[in-house]
């Protein structure tokens, strides 16, 4: 049913195929399945998204706020997938059965960890590049599941698909917050991006500790919806 559904979007229509995804990613969410069975799923429709988002993003990508009507609408369009299948990822992660953190199980678990928290960077990412208020709970998800890829010891591994590590978008994506991007301006959000994805390993994700020269320290609180100060 899935396969047909992906099948039968409509391909010259983004924005009308990223409204019915959504709603289909709701119930997904929502349904009682089994963790398997919902990972299977997920990643059909993520497998879709790779194609049918960039159509969106581009038309977002270099305008100036504020926005006409039909780019906003591309915004909430591109919001509500991404959080709907990091919600998902998330959940797969967050209730895995205790069977399934075996060596091998974690490694399985890797990918969706990974791409939850992909999902959610991208999603604090356009809300950054539009100048709008970060979506709730987003901070607090992601510092929930690095503390998960820490604690199964898979933090610096990298990932197939997409390409890189949970380190690494955590990494990024705090290193964007602590940019201040909604007082840059506009063209250059994709300018300090580039630079964190060139030198953003050049920082350091360490637990509390002290400092002799805390001139470029910024303290994170796990437990708050916030990335962090400095």
């Amino acid at each position: 049913k899935m396969r047909a559904f992906l099948n039968a979007l409509p391909p010259n229509d983004p924005k009308r195929a990223a409204r019915a995804l959504t709603e289909r990613l709701v119930a997904l969410n929502r349904a009682e399945l089994p963790g398997r069975l919902r990972l299977r799923l997920l990643d059909m429709v993520r497998d879709h998204v790779d194609w049918l988002l960039p159509q969106l993003e581009v038309r977002v990508a270099k305008v100036t706020p504020p926005l006409s009507a039909a780019l906003r609408e591309a915004a909430y369009c591109i919001e509500k997938v991404l959080k709907e299948l990091a919600a998902g990822y998330t959940s797969v992660v967050v209730a895995a059965p205790r069977a399934w953190l075996s060596i091998g199980f974690k490694s399985q678990l890797h990918a969706p960890l990974t791409r939850a928290m992909d999902f959610h960077a991208r999603r604090l990412a356009l809300s950054q590049r539009l100048y709008a208020r970060s979506p709730g709970a987003v901070w607090a998800e992601l510092h929930q599941l690095f503390r998960i890829a820490r604690d199964w010891s898979i933090v610096e591994r990298e990932a197939d698909s997409p390409r890189t590590s949970p380190l690494r978008v955590y990494r990024e994506t705090l290193l964007l917050a602590f940019a201040q991007p909604t007082k840059l301006m506009h063209g250059d959000f994709s300018r300090v991006q580039a630079y964190l994805a060139a030198h953003g390993d050049l920082a350091e994700v360490t637990a509390g500790a002290k400092f002799e020269d805390p001139a470029c320290v910024f303290a994170i609180d796990p437990r708050r919806d916030k990335p962090g100060v400095a």
